[in-house]
């Protein structure tokens, strides 16, 4: 019927292994959603995983009083089964994997040809999997 679909996925919860998020990149293809979207788990202030990495020392109770004063960036949590570089690299290896794949850029060809929808696709894309954008 030609809806388009969007699916968001989320790497960082508690316990969250490398294994889990190759899982979660291969489901993500296997879905097949028209726009996919990676994040970070974001500790939200009085949720239980931001209480979590205040207890695991991920970071402190202020940390989104110092974000919101520019002093640090944006708050994630990683949890302790993976270092925050390898969460990174599977951040991007999801954005890679998914964008770059035949039946996706087959699927967004025909909004391709603009050349406006091509620029900020490309601008988007090279922040999210290399995190900057790929024209200035």
């Amino acid at each position: 019927h030609g809806v388009k679909t969007m699916a968001n996925f989320i790497f960082g919860h508690p316990g969250e292994t490398l294994l889990d998020m190759k899982k979660t990149i291969n489901f993500a293809a296997r879905l097949r959603p028209f726009n996919a979207m990676f994040t970070r788990m974001v500790p939200m202030p009085d949720v239980e995983v931001y209480e979590l990495g205040i207890k695991e020392g991920a970071f402190e109770r202020d940390v989104w009083v110092r974000y919101m004063k520019g002093e640090i960036d944006h708050p994630t949590y990683v949890p302790r089964t993976v270092d925050k570089s390898a969460m990174d690299r599977m951040y991007r290896l999801a954005y890679v994997r998914y964008y770059l794949s035949i039946r996706v850029i087959w699927d967004y060809f025909p909004l391709l040809t603009d050349p406006r929808f091509l620029w900020k696709s490309l601008s988007i894309f090279g922040r999210m999997a290399f995190g900057k954008p790929v024209f200035k």
